[in-house]
């Protein structure tokens, strides 16, 4: 007769004392890590959140920094209007050559400061020329209407002011339409403005003076929860942060220093998990025409 071992083994008590002391580790185990892995997850969001943010802020930043002086405005609607530099010199105002004179009609003049190929390119490359573009000479503040361009209109009438349709760029020098820069324009020599007696010789008996050369279309940033961060221009609109992140956004311009302008721009912006970032930054605008 054979005889047959007692088989070795759990009991159904046995086990499901097991799985209870099991829960109970593995729940305290959850109590103490749930909270530092949420806080892990949450850092994690909001540095997407603050890189997207600042990368925005950046954006913005380096491209009011090429602004035309005296033309960045805020808008009723929260955003940025300004004319951006497309190219850049200085004018001859010496009798040799080509000068620039003030209060006469004029189609043209040399521009120093670069040879003929450097200022037919903006900085991304693009030829000035390619779209129309203003030729433009002592950008002062609103209080001066013929002298100030911004995204409105550029300033006086058709005929005279402070810019000039360009008509193209070639062998040094600018051509533009027929038009007559006005004296008072021309910031650098405060004689210009103060003495009337001042002859057309002596108006241009001087160094040289700076110019730009801008895209007629403005910049136009707009800041809301509806359309996010967007930058347009002639009606090409660019994302800089999508309406889905944007929370809140608001702009302000201070304009009560003719030369020094501070604008503020505040992004609150959050993600599916509602996770907030709020980010600000100013940018000195320094007015020099």
């Amino acid at each position: 007769m054979i005889r047959r071992k007692s088989s070795a083994g759990f009991t159904l008590v046995e086990m499901i004392m097991v799985i209870v002391i099991t829960g109970i580790i593995a729940g305290m185990i959850a109590v103490f890590i749930n909270a530092p892995m949420e806080g892990y997850f949450s850092s994690v969001r909001r540095a997407a959140l603050s890189e997207e943010a600042d990368a925005a802020l950046r954006f913005v930043a380096r491209d009011l920094q090429s602004a035309l002086p005296n033309s960045i405005t805020c808008t009723s609607s929260g955003g940025l209007q300004f004319l951006a530099i497309r190219s850049g010199g200085r004018f001859r105002e010496a009798q040799t050559g080509t000068p620039l004179r003030f209060g006469t009609e004029t189609t043209g003049f040399d521009m120093i400061g670069g040879t003929a190929t450097s200022v037919t390119r903006d900085a991304r490359g693009n030829s000035v020329s390619a779209l129309p573009s203003r030729v433009i000479v002592g950008n002062l503040s609103s209080g001066v209407a013929n002298c100030h361009s911004d995204f409105a209109a550029f300033g006086g009438n058709a005929g005279t002011g402070n810019a000039g349709t360009l008509s193209s760029i070639g062998g040094g020098g600018v051509v533009i339409d027929p038009y007559t820069y006005l004296p008072e324009c021309y910031m650098a020599s405060p004689i210009v403005q103060n003495n009337s007696t001042t002859t057309a010789n002596e108006i241009n008996d001087r160094e040289f003076g700076r110019v730009y050369i801008v895209d007629s279309s403005p910049v136009n940033y707009v800041c809301n929860t509806t359309d996010g961060l967007t930058r347009n221009v002639a009606g090409v609109g660019t994302p800089v942060v999508a309406a889905s992140h944007l929370s809140a956004c608001q702009v302000a311009c201070d304009s009560t220093k003719a030369r020094v302008q501070l604008i503020t721009i505040n992004l609150t912006l959050r993600d599916r998990d509602n996770e907030p970032v709020n980010m600000l930054r100013r940018v000195t605008i320094v007015n020099r025409p």
